[in-house]
């Protein structure tokens, strides 16, 4: 399916729109859910849940073949028969989660050091059920480029799960209060993208071309997802074997805030981005290229100058919003927020690629993260503590800078002058940050 310039750019502009607006609120809805759990729950809480999420998310990356993007950019991407077999695939792929889960809580339970993980872990495997059997008319409307219903329906799962959490925790403040939160929030979407999204009707079906087109795209996303596990979940798993569980929460905190911009960023890129380059892979590199960095101005604006507002502000903020337990969240996230901005520059690039069928690209960049997170966090908790841990995760993304610059320049994708721009832009929230920093010190 291809579309002319101007209705791409209609799409491109309503998608941006939608997406803008969905990620905003989300993430609003997300900084008073946390604001009002850091009072509720203790960080030795935030700390069990930290692993057990990271656990939960590590087994759902390991078996991750990108069922998304291979229904988005694949030419039977409208075709029942092959939605009904990515459906099955996917369904399938959630009762291994599932079992995988169950099959690893005691040893994680020995591993930390903490009985009750054995439990969490197991009941919090059931999201992985639920949410393999979410419809695939969620991929079909971002294939359309039509995001009110997807953005709507994400918008109303992040009241409706955080809701149920903050009720429970009011009772009862325990780790289960989440694992009651995660549980409800994966029902609840699973069941819109059903009932609310428009679209086939989902049922099991087997058709052996779409699992071969599937297996053939997947099949670096699925390497690729098992070494971007060590650099999404490794700097919780492996920095929760270093410090306690009350520090491990605290740092759930600062990861959580970087947590948002990094969704942020996969959320354009993935929602709005890879869609509006899928669109353009027939009509030659350059044009490809053109797409690119229009939609690359759109996200630094966004994305970028906010994230060095934050590099210079972070603590400040966080000293001054959540609970004093967790301030020393503060200077960590303010690291995080170095490896945020290099991914915002890259993420636009590596969409690309991926457009382009270029998946193989996507395994590199993890691979050389997943390195990174394995070998800096030892060495960093070995020469400067908790400290030398938040340096290597900041610097984690300039390796895959450099590995993503290549490939775009050996297709014809990568203008120096306008990655140069990104870094305009980056100067410019850090300049804002020292501003508004001199205006508060003033005032107080």
């Amino acid at each position: 399916m291809s579309v002319t310039a101007p209705s791409l750019r209609r799409a491109l502009l309503r998608g941006s729109a939608w997406t803008l607006i969905t990620l905003v609120l989300t993430q609003l809805i997300r900084f008073g859910r946390s604001v009002i759990l850091t009072r509720l729950l203790s960080p030795s809480v935030y700390g069990v849940m930290v692993i057990v999420w990271a656990i939960i998310t590590s087994i759902g990356l390991l078996s991750d073949v990108g069922f998304s993007p291979c229904v988005v950019r694949s030419p039977r991407g409208e075709d029942p028969d092959f939605l009904n077999t990515a459906w099955t695939m996917k369904s399938i792929r959630g009762i291994l989660v599932f079992i995988v889960a169950l099959a690893v809580a005691y040893p994680a339970s020995l591993i930390y050091k903490q009985r009750s993980l054995t439990a969490l872990i197991a009941v919090t495997a059931v999201c992985a059920l639920i949410d393999g059997l979410g419809s695939t008319n969620a991929f079909t409307v971002e294939r359309r480029m039509i995001y009110r219903r997807i953005s709507l329906l994400r918008l109303a799962n992040e009241i409706f799960g955080p809701l149920i959490t903050i009720i429970w925790a009011v009772f009862d403040p325990s780790p289960w209060a989440m694992v009651a939160g995660g549980i409800s929030g994966a029902v609840f979407l699973t069941l819109g993208t059903h009932r609310f999204l428009p679209g086939i009707r989902n049922r099991f079906q087997w058709d052996k071309a779409a699992v071969a087109e599937i297996k053939h795209f997947g099949r670096w996303i699925f390497l690729s997802s098992g070494v971007y596990v060590l650099y999404s979940q490794g700097d919780r798993l492996l920095t929760g074997a270093y410090i306690d569980p009350a520090t491990l929460g605290v740092f759930g905190i600062a990861a959580t805030l970087g947590t948002a911009i990094s969704g942020t960023i996969n959320n354009l890129t993935d929602s709005v981005v890879f869609p509006a380059l899928s669109q353009t892979i027939g009509l030659g590199a350059a044009r490809l290229k053109e797409v690119l960095y229009k939609t690359r101005l759109v996200t630094d604006a966004l994305v970028i100058t906010p994230t060095a507002i934050l590099a210079i502000t972070g603590n400040l903020l966080v000293q001054s919003i959540y609970d004093p337990r967790y301030h020393e969240a503060g200077w960590m996230f303010q690291l995080l927020c170095i490896r945020l901005i290099v991914l915002a520059m890259i993420a636009g690039g590596a969409s690309s690629l991926m457009a382009l069928g270029h998946t193989k690209y996507a395994f590199l960049q993890n691979l050389c993260r997943g390195l990174w997170i394995v070998i800096g966090i030892p060495l960093g908790w070995k020469l400067c503590g908790l400290r030398g841990i938040l340096l290597a995760l900041a610097l984690s993304e300039f390796p895959v800078c450099l590995v993503t610059w290549r490939a775009m320049a050996k297709y014809g994708l990568l203008s120096v002058k306008l990655e140069a721009r990104s870094l305009l832009f980056a100067l410019a929230g850090v300049a804002i940050g020292y501003g508004v920093l001199g205006v508060v010190h003033a005032w107080l």
